[in-house]
């Protein structure tokens, strides 16, 4: 089966997550509407909750990169370019808004936590990765780490926003996208003496001890 005819069953399925849950009942459904015989689901998509969040996230990644790859960023800065390529996440996602709802409760079970700040380091990564980012060391981390965050808090905004086109939520994705500036210079300045501080404290031993020899 094609990626294409795999999204396509996940599509049609997603629409009866917002009853079924996240559940193998609710990817079955959404095969007789593709014409694939619902017994084959298993073979096509996983059937536990967790794999099928990460199943979901995995589309809306490649969903916003496609959208990112048609976009003029020309003349735009970092900080508008992450904040378009978020966006354009959201509004991949927009149509299964109840879906995402019932991923944030499977992610807030026993063991769920991990696999939720996965998906969330690998979306960051996507975005960093699409807009060129060549970072290092402790910036690479930096930047991701701060991302994750921002596209958590603006999700838990996003799902209650009733405000018309998402208004309020993308004012406040630019409002924490320019706080993460803030804090990511402080915090990659704090990560830059602190990856250097071993070799700090080996010189100061090696002095100390040249000291203590020589008296």
């Amino acid at each position: 089966m094609t990626t294409d005819q795999r999204d396509s069953l996940l599509e049609a399925g997603l629409t009866h997550v917002a009853f079924d849950g996240w559940s193998a009942e609710a990817f079955r459904r959404g095969a007789e509407e593709v014409g694939l015989d619902p017994a084959l689901v298993g073979e096509v998509l996983p059937t536990d909750a967790p794999a099928l969040v990460a199943a979901f996230s995995d589309w809306a990644d490649r969903r916003m990169l496609a959208a990112l790859a048609e976009e003029d960023l020309s003349g735009l800065g970092v900080t508008a370019k992450v904040a378009r390529a978020v966006r354009l996440r959201f509004e991949a996602i927009e149509p299964y808004q109840e879906a995402v709802r019932r991923s944030l409760s499977v992610l807030s079970r026993p063991g769920g936590a991990i696999s939720g700040m996965t998906l969330l380091h690998r979306t960051s990564d996507a975005v960093w990765n699409a807009l060129g980012d060549s970072s290092t060391d402790h910036n690479w981390y930096t930047k991701r780490m701060l991302l994750g965050g921002v596209i958590s808090a603006t999700t838990l905004y996003w799902l209650d926003d009733s405000s018309e086109d998402k208004e309020r939520t993308w004012s406040f994705l630019d409002r924490r996208l320019q706080n993460v500036v803030k804090i990511g210079g402080r915090l990659g300045k704090f990560a830059a003496r602190a990856l250097a501080l071993p070799d700090r404290v080996v010189r100061r031993m090696q002095a100390r001890r040249e000291w203590r020899g020589a008296r």
